[in-house]
């Protein structure tokens, strides 16, 4: 795909012209996953489950970036995404539910593009359990997460010429908390 920056005014124009590229390159993202499930009842109140990812990212990057800089690059990464969970039946209107996975993203192109060092992909692990109760008139959701991260992609509060936000590496950092949802039917059009 073509990426370019293009003079489509200046009041004060030095010696550029208008339609003038100041930076021009291309950039080809291939993404190939495979993805399996397996659900399996252990007995009438207890479920798991096993989510398996591999994908394959390959960045393709060939010009100039602004200021002439070269872009010219090739960024294979390989993920393997796994993800097991359990649900717990208590009675008729509510279970306890649980699960653990590693999740992993690749830099986007303007990570590449704008970052002074060269970006890595970030890595969370996520573990969470919950309750949910269900009846015909209230539904309760209470969860509990914590996300562990390697490398996560932050934002620094700077953006670049065209205001895309910029954003760099962190080596450690979480996210940690309670979630609680809750619904109430009043009547049959209310909810």
């Amino acid at each position: 795909m073509a990426h370019y920056g293009e003079v489509v005014w200046a009041q004060h124009a030095s010696n550029g012209q208008i339609r003038h590229r100041y930076y021009d390159n291309d950039a080809v993202k291939t993404d190939v996953n495979f993805f399996g499930k397996l659900n399996y009842n252990l007995n009438s109140k207890v479920s798991a489950y096993l989510d398996l990812q591999y994908r394959f990212v390959d960045y393709k990057l060939s010009g100039l970036e602004e200021g002439n800089v070269s872009v010219n690059d090739t960024i294979n990464m390989n993920f393997f995404n796994p993800k097991v969970g359990f649900n717990y039946t208590v009675d008729k209107n509510s279970s306890l539910y649980g699960f653990a996975g590693i999740g992993n993203k690749e830099p986007n192109r303007t990570d590449i593009t704008e970052s002074i060092n060269t970006p890595t992909h970030e890595n969370m692990l996520d573990i969470e359990f919950g309750y949910r109760y269900n009846s015909t008139r209230v539904s309760l959701i209470a969860n509990l997460y914590n996300m562990q991260y390697k490398n996560q992609l932050i934002l620094t509060g700077n953006v670049n010429d065209v205001g895309s936000p910029i954003r760099i590496n962190v080596p450690n950092s979480f996210r940690r908390g309670l979630e609680l949802t809750a619904a109430i039917k009043i009547n049959e059009k209310l909810i």
